[in-house]
């Protein structure tokens, strides 16, 4: 099962929005 799965929906917002900036520098 994936971690993320388990998180709140807010959680994986942030945490995409942290991987996107990520990736983009």
């Amino acid at each position: 099962i994936d971690p993320l799965e388990r998180l709140d929906p807010e959680v994986e917002d942030v945490m995409a929005e942290i991987a996107d900036d990520f990736v983009e520098s």
